[in-house]
């Protein structure tokens, strides 16, 4: 991965967009599994903001740039916070259907049909799961 953002800066960049988002950052308060997950996801948008593919606009909104794009009319999303209805996203599968919750809550963070999700290329479905996750986890 080549980098074009320093790490102190990716840093800033994410605590920004964790105050816009509501996200709690506090490791100290969180349960050692919490501390765990926190973590692994944030090295994760870490690092693709180094790479200069998640952008944090000025209200503190991601912007990813797909690093894989496998279909020629989407290259990039924006995430926006999402609605309260967007939780009932998750009424809408069974408790075994995991993955297409959030790829569903996904949607509703990017304002795209989940089925896009499914048609990218993992790697950069890893990178939306990463910010919808940060999201939950702290809500």
């Amino acid at each position: 991965m080549e980098v074009v953002v320093e790490k102190s800066v990716a840093e800033a960049e994410f605590q920004r967009f964790a105050e816009s988002w509501d996200v709690d950052t506090d490791v100290l308060e969180m349960s050692e599994d919490d501390q765990q997950g926190f973590a692994k996801v944030k090295r994760t948008l870490l690092r693709v903001i180094m790479s200069g593919n998640l952008t944090i606009d000025e209200a503190g909104n991601p912007k990813y740039t797909l690093r894989y794009p496998n279909m020629t009319s989407l290259t990039e999303l924006e995430f926006q916070v999402p609605v309260g209805g967007a939780l009932l996203e998750f009424d809408k599968f069974k408790d075994r259907e995991n993955i297409r919750k959030i790829m569903a809550y996904m949607g509703n963070f990017t304002g795209k049909p989940d089925g896009v999700f499914a048609k990218m290329d993992t790697r950069d479905v890893k990178i939306c799961q990463a910010v919808a996750l940060l999201f939950l986890a702290t809500t």
